[in-house]
């Protein structure tokens, strides 16, 4: 599994961004709060009537919170990186939590 690590997205986000690309305006904010990242995405086209939202929320799994969600699947992690070089998983630092598990034996 691939998945953010929320310590790192907190202290790494950027609240809000503003993109124009061929004449189309990009405005996105993110924000969190206890349970998920969320992000807001405005997009203003001079060819539409009106701009278009879309928005998404990220649940903040944490390490723990998948060890018990796979210990009820039957499911070990059997290691942990923390980024797409396979560096060593960092709760603080890493920017992925990328797990790999095995099946545990019954």
């Amino acid at each position: 599994i691939d998945y953010m690590n929320a310590n790192h997205a907190e202290r790494n986000l950027s609240h809000e961004e503003r993109q124009i690309i061929d004449n189309v305006t990009f405005s996105i904010t993110r924000w969190y709060d206890d349970k998920k990242i969320h992000k807001k995405i405005i997009i203003e086209d001079p060819a539409l009537s009106q701009p278009l939202i879309y928005t998404e929320s990220v649940q903040k799994f944490t390490l723990t919170d998948f060890e018990e969600l796979f210990k009820n699947q039957g499911l070990k992690i059997i290691k942990v990186f923390g980024d797409y070089q396979f560096a060593d998983y960092d709760k603080e630092s890493s920017p992925r939590m990328i797990i790999v598990t095995e099946k545990i034996a019954v």
